[in-house]
């Protein structure tokens, strides 16, 4: 019995010093992934001397990146009709001839903005606000200093090449025609033009192409989808009447409509360069490039009370949601705009029941038609408990699509400790052939509302999107809400960032596509369970309520003129007889 009582001891001893290795290795890990995640602080700029013929190979690696590592594009081929290997060669072209780095910077940004992704974008090369953002990788990207020498560049290019010409843009004039997408015509929302200075005026064609041809004009705004007309479009075109500036345009043929019908030619440019500059040009003209706010930095900062974070919260939830209340049907409607907060969701959770007793409102609308994601933790920690006695618990395999870059985090320290320290199962698994990361995702949520579930409604546009489409996969794959509305924008899953090899030019791509109710949802967003949307009377009573200074926010408002929410109504309506 001693023998054995001594080998237990020292099998026990053994075991012990395993464990206490396994913590201290947890540990150091940890502290080595703090420590790696410190951004690279250097004031050095490199200057990649990019010819002509680099420039071509920069577009061309961007296409064979773009078309290897974003699995959705064939969906967004066949869906939106693009050809991408056409574009490729194009904007090879663009590059080729262009005549300095800031243009050059221009085009690749073109090429992107032809991603139909909510997520996929160019960066505008601020290295701190990059670096800090919740993109699955910046850390193995942004903390090699070589890469942050060339974002010093790039920023400094885009910086001063926006600045040079955005005062002549807007203290100027330049006779620009902007057209915003509204329920299938594109109607002339904003002129510094004299010639059209007065009138309702409509675009019909543009080189002899119709509106569901526009989406691949060269443009820096983003293509959407309109299921309803199964056509895609572009939220805004900028026409320019002259092409008295530094960066030249591409000359097209227009014709117009006004409001009797009656048919106007033109001659005006297309001027992408130009219109960059208008569309990013004023965060560099006022010197405000800085995307975090100071009390971003007073709630990062360790020495920090939280006095001063605190007593700005209820102004920022107040800023973050508009609430009316139908007392006779009693129906509430909350328009929640951001799921991004500084606050834990706690305190928003005490914030709404003090503020407006959510748990005693029997049919709940929320309109996320203009919410563009954040926090998913805003809703399911802060709101679902208010609105539902039951718990929610969903999964979901997330496929990340294996490419150099998700690699390079996915097998780094980094990602490692990321994930297990995110309670993250993930795996490396190969399909057909293909290697993807699984990342099997759990989306719970605890009710603590008495008396059973709220009736809710929530809607949905295509800004629906990132945090904000994982809230409503889940109300909807749980059968807790119906949702009303358009398909989302889709992409539940944050971003991944990569740098062009030589450029050093950056941008954000979404490298999975899931979604288990039968296609991609990067590509298609979750369907409504509803579709409706507003016409364009109904948008034309909107802002003429603007215009009035009518209460177009209000229950009695919105029945004035919102299709979307007047079916929610109306469903809420007939769920209560």
């Amino acid at each position: 019995m001693g023998l054995f009582r001594i080998i237990g001891k020292v099998l026990f001893a053994a075991l012990l010093l395993v464990i206490i290795a396994a913590v201290a290795i947890v540990i150091l890990a940890a502290v080595g992934y703090m420590i790696g995640n410190e951004p690279i602080e250097t004031d050095k700029i490199t200057d990649p001397c990019m010819t002509s013929e680099d420039r071509a190979r920069d577009i061309d690696d961007l296409y064979q990146k773009l078309m290897s590592e974003c699995p959705s594009m064939d969906d967004y081929s066949e869906r939106y009709g693009i050809d991408y290997e056409e574009l490729h060669q194009r904007y090879r072209k663009m590059a080729l001839e262009c005549g300095s780095d800031f243009e050059y910077a221009c085009i690749f940004n073109l090429f992107i903005q032809k991603i139909p992704s909510f997520h996929t974008d160019a960066s505008l090369m601020n290295y701190e606000s990059d670096f800090r953002s919740s993109y699955q990788n910046c850390e193995v990207i942004l903390k090699d200093e070589a890469k942050a020498e060339k974002y010093n560049f790039w920023h400094k290019v885009i910086s001063e090449g926006c600045a040079e010409c955005y005062d002549d843009i807007i203290d100027e004039g330049s006779g620009i025609l902007q057209f915003s997408y509204i329920s299938g015509k594109y109607r002339l929302s904003g002129s510094r033009s004299e010639k059209y200075s007065s009138g309702e005026y409509f675009l019909e064609e543009i080189d002899g192409k119709k509106p569901g041809e526009f989406a691949y004009f060269d443009s820096n705004y983003n293509i959407g989808y309109d299921n309803g007309r199964d056509m895609p479009y572009l939220y805004s075109i900028d026409l320019w009447e002259n092409d008295d500036h530094k960066y030249k345009g591409i000359p097209v043929s227009v014709t117009l409509s006004d409001s009797e019908g009656r048919l106007i030619t033109d001659e005006v440019y297309i001027n992408p360069v130009m219109e960059y500059i208008e569309y990013n040009g004023g965060a560099y003209a006022v010197g405000t490039d800085s995307t975090f706010s100071d009390e971003y930095d007073a709630y990062h900062d360790s020495s920090n009370t939280g006095e001063t974070y605190t007593n700005n919260m209820t102004a920022e939830f107040d800023s973050m949601i508009t609430t009316s209340y139908d007392g006779k049907n009693d129906i509430f409607y909350m328009n929640f705009q951001s799921f991004f907060t500084y606050y834990k969701p706690e305190e928003l959770r005490e914030y709404l029941e003090s503020r407006y007793s959510i748990t005693e409102k029997s049919k709940v609308i929320i309109d996320l038609r203009s919410n563009t994601g954040g926090y998913e933790s805003v809703f399911f920690e802060g709101l679902y408990p208010l609105l539902y006695s039951s718990d929610m618990l969903n999964t979901l395999d997330f496929d990340i699509l294996c490419s150099d870059v998700t690699r390079e985090y996915e097998e780094s320290l980094s990602g490692k400790i990321f994930r297990l320290f995110n309670g993250d199962d993930i795996e490396k698994i190969s399909e057909n052939g293909v290697d993807y990361y699984r990342d099997t995702c759990k989306f719970e949520a605890t009710g603590q509302r008495e008396g059973g579930n709220a009736d809710v409604y929530v809607l949905t546009s295509p800004y629906t999107g990132s945090a904000s489409d994982v809230v409503v996969w889940n109300l909807k794959k749980a059968g807790l809400a119906t949702i009303v509305g358009r398909n989302t924008g889709g992409e539940m899953y944050s971003p991944y960032i990569t740098t062009m090899p030589v450029s050093g030019l950056a941008y954000y791509f979404s490298a999975i596509s899931a979604d288990d109710f039968g296609h991609d949802n990067s590509a298609y967003g979750t369907e409504p369970d509803i579709y409706s949307s507003l016409s364009y009377e109904q948008y034309m009573d909107y802002y003429d309520m603007l215009g009035s200074g009518e209460d177009s926010e209000s229950v009695s408002g919105l029945l004035k003129y919102d299709q979307v929410f007047i079916t929610a109504y109306d469903e809420a309506l007939k769920s209560a007889a």
